[in-house]
């Protein structure tokens, strides 16, 4: 199985809609929730609303490769999202699901400005799904 990595911009809190984070910037989010949603199959609900936008890569360019594409994509609509930074909590998610091989993970200096300039922090999440050689184990 190949490796999978995702990322993504994701605003949280409950001072906002999903769709005024829409309206404001212009753009469409890959998903989005509201207090009280279900998450996933689960009982458990969201405490806090939600907008989220993916890279719009796919899955298997490098870390650095989907960042810069995903800033690329809220440039445009950074005015629009100023209004929600100051009291919103805005994330930039990486997750790696490591099939093959760890990938790399390298963030540039510009990138991690823009990140900066944006007002989000980042969180990395790494899945090491490698089966052992001849012991058929996941660590």
């Amino acid at each position: 199985m190949k490796n999978r990595i995702l990322v993504h911009f994701t605003l949280t809190g409950t001072g906002f809609e999903p769709d005024e984070v829409t309206t404001a910037t212009g753009l469409s989010p890959d998903k989005v929730w509201r207090v009280g949603d279900v998450i996933g199959g689960s009982r458990r609900t969201y405490e806090h609303n939600g907008w989220r936008l993916a890279s719009g890569t796919g899955d298997t360019l490098d870390v650095g490769e989907q960042l810069e594409a995903l800033l690329g994509r809220l440039e445009p609509a950074r005015s629009g999202l100023e209004r929600f930074m100051t009291t919103e909590h805005a994330e930039i998610g990486c997750v790696v699901y490591a099939h093959e091989s760890v990938p790399e993970m390298h963030f540039s200096r510009e990138a991690l400005r823009r990140v900066a300039d944006l007002g989000a922090g980042i969180d990395v999440d790494l899945y090491c799904l490698i089966e052992e050689a001849g012991e058929g184990t996941r660590s």
